[in-house]
């Protein structure tokens, strides 16, 4: 009876194993979302959206690449169906100014712009990250951009802005890999005053969205069951 009792202890105990697999990675405050040479069609920063180079296609402007940090990248584990993005802590400084994964409070319209569509105000003519996701309205300078990629680094479904509260999101089919950066346009140029990181919990959970992963409370108390169960059967067998 012990060794049935133990078995199912250990069985119960490995459910939870493998369900998820959390870490803490640290993105840049200097770090941009994705690659423009190879998400050409999601291009960002002092790129001339109306004109051409002459031969039709866009001008590939982008950020000063003297200030440019490549994205923070997490490789997604086999078999994990979401990814919940959560945010710990910050020390990032952007044009003077301290922000979170929601971005720059200061950086609004009274000074620059919030880019609450996604393009720089008064200049159509830049595009901000978080002009490709589907937010509304788009984020501030500085917020957390996320987005799915490739072995490539080549997009993969929509970026999306988790902001400061947790956010679970699908992993969709073709995905290898985990983008972080932040909305960012052209102020890397501007004066160099970009410093520190974001401090972002990623955790790979097996199950889908809603797909009710149980907490390890619940574990416990289900364990606890398990283990009257079993002290109920024993007693039985004695008697």
């Amino acid at each position: 009876m012990k060794k049935a009792l133990l078995a199912a202890v250990v069985a119960f105990m490995a459910l939870g194993v493998g369900a998820a697999s959390a870490q803490v990675v640290s993105v840049s405050a200097k770090s941009l979302p994705w690659s423009e040479v190879v998400n050409f069609n999601d291009y960002y920063g002092w790129t001339c959206i109306s004109c051409n180079n002459g031969n039709g296609s866009k001008d590939l402007g982008g950020v000063n690449p003297y200030n440019w940090v490549a994205p923070t990248v997490v490789s997604l584990s086999a078999g994990m169906a979401s990814v919940t993005i959560d945010y710990q802590s910050s020390t990032a400084v952007l044009d003077g100014y301290a922000f979170d994964a929601a971005g720059v409070a200061q950086l609004t319209y009274a000074n620059y712009p919030a880019m609450a569509d996604g393009y720089q105000i008064n200049n159509p003519a830049v595009r901000a990250p978080s002009y490709y996701t589907a937010a509304s309205p788009k984020g501030l300078y500085g917020a957390l951009i996320v987005s799915f990629a490739d072995s490539n680094g080549v997009i993969v479904g929509t970026p999306f802005e988790p902001g400061d509260s947790s956010d679970t999101v699908a992993i969709p089919t073709g995905a290898s890999e985990l983008l972080l950066g932040l909305n960012e346009a052209n102020l890397f140029t501007s004066n160099g005053a970009t410093s520190g990181s974001l401090m972002i919990d990623v955790t790979q959970n097996a199950n889908g969205v809603g797909g009710g992963v149980p907490e390890a409370p619940t574990y416990w108390m289900a364990l606890l069951g398990v283990l009257a169960l079993g002290a109920l059967g024993a007693r039985r067998m004695s008697a």
